[in-house]
């Protein structure tokens, strides 16, 4: 056996047909899921430079299990012998092309994505890509997808020991149930207006103030990053804490819901879902969701 250990990391689905127009709509996630299980499996979508593609699909529970690959034709396969120390060029014949893979677990009903990262894996902006693109071209008009963090309960924890913030920044995306109720601040507003997809509003404290926690962005970051669905891409807060005599950051990206699997690397990609699948039931029961959006923590 040859373990390595993986993580698991947990964003929450955002869709929407034709934003912005007349048309618009919320995506049907459980319709929309089980399409890409029936039909999906053996789909290639380009994506920049790169290709992607669902190469498997299959159902554990009352979730979809799906698997991605990406790689670039034009990249040159090549192998490392590291007892000369040099490489030599793979010929894989039929315009094949060397991939790499990622499972992602789904739970529609709870509108939450949990998904393997490891290195080169499948990057979330080429998975959001693909799931938009597939939805267009099959009954879904106008469809966006967005893969959104869900924030670990230690995002707060770390907000709420500054004592005091020189800098707050979001970025957050059209969430689920719209600019209008989601989000409360002007950087809402103003992308409601704009039909913006995303919107960026960065504040700072006059020189030896503070941002106040009670009320205002940081405020918003807190009540934002206490819930599962949430429209935060990501979120900075800069400061001073006790007991360190420099500025800290803290930011989403690396406060993000995760886990970790060990695996067999020399099992199959179908027998590695297997420890995949249970790690990722932990994971999606942490980050719950009631029917209207409302975290509910167990």
């Amino acid at each position: 056996m040859a373990e390595k250990s993986r993580t698991l990391d947990v964003y929450s689905i955002h869709g929407h047909l034709s934003p912005g127009s007349a048309s618009e709509a919320l995506l049907d996630y459980d319709a929309y899921f089980r399409g890409l299980a029936m039909s999906g499996e053996g789909v290639s979508i380009p994506v920049g430079n790169e290709t992607v593609a669902l190469v498997a699909a299959t159902r554990r529970n009352e979730r979809h299990a799906f698997r991605f690959v990406s790689g670039n034709a034009d990249d040159l396969a090549e192998a490392f012998d590291p007892s000369s120390g040099t490489t030599v060029e793979v010929d894989l014949g039929r315009e094949r092309f060397i991939v790499s893979g990622a499972w992602v677990i789904v739970d529609a009903s709870k509108r939450v994505a949990v998904i393997e990262r490891k290195r080169p894996g499948v990057p979330v902006y080429q998975l959001e890509r693909f799931l938009a693109r597939f939805g267009r071209d099959n009954g879904f008009p106008g469809l966006t997808i967005s893969l959104n963090p869900v924030p670990s309960e230690s995002f707060v924890r770390e907000i709420e020991r500054f004592t005091r913030i020189r800098e707050a920044s979001v970025t957050i995306r059209r969430p689920n149930h719209s600019f209008t109720a989601s989000a409360r601040e002007a950087v809402a507003q103003i992308a409601r207006e704009s039909n913006a997809g995303s919107a960026t509003v960065q504040v700072n404290a006059d020189r030896k103030q503070s941002l106040a926690k009670d009320e205002g962005i940081v405020a918003d970051i807190i009540s934002f990053a206490k819930s599962a669905i949430t429209p935060i891409v990501n979120a900075t807060v800069k400061g001073m804490r006790p007991g360190f005599g420099k500025e800290r950051t803290v930011s989403l990206q690396k406060h993000v819901l995760k886990g970790t699997v060990d695996i067999d690397t020399n099992d199959t990609p179908l027998r590695q879902l297997d420890s995949i699948d249970g790690a990722a039931d932990t994971l999606i029961g942490e980050a719950s969701v009631q029917d209207d959006g409302t975290e509910s923590r167990t």
